[in-house]
């Protein structure tokens, strides 16, 4: 059984490619483009790994991370933004991110990046 993914990014074409990847790559994916409709998704499916923009619309990728922990849910959050200075990494740990990785570093090539 595929390992299922929700991305979470509000630019369409990075969401598209990065979707584009992980489905090569041998995962099902699920996107939404804004948080809100993210959370919506969360409550609703079982996720194996969820991929947070930061800034989205809706509600950002820290509320939404802060919003997942309080449901009690513990599957595995990344944070993947352009964001890369040490208090937005301190930000998206401290809210319960698992992982904080920079978009221009992105490349999740093997599954154990995921």
């Amino acid at each position: 059984m595929l390992k299922k993914l929700l991305l979470i990014e509000d630019d369409v074409n990075l969401s598209r490619n990065i979707k584009k990847q992980l489905i090569f790559e041998g995962f099902a994916v699920d996107t939404a483009f804004d948080g809100v409709i993210g959370e919506r998704l969360i409550q609703r499916e079982k996720y194996d790994c969820l991929l947070f923009d930061i800034n989205v619309p809706g509600m950002n990728g820290y509320e939404l991370t802060q919003s997942v922990r309080k449901m009690k849910i513990i599957t595995p959050i990344i944070i993947i933004t352009s964001f890369n200075g040490i208090n937005d990494k301190l930000n998206g740990f401290d809210a319960g991110a698992d992982d904080y990785i920079k978009k221009a570093t992105c490349r999740c090539r093997d599954e154990g990046e995921v």
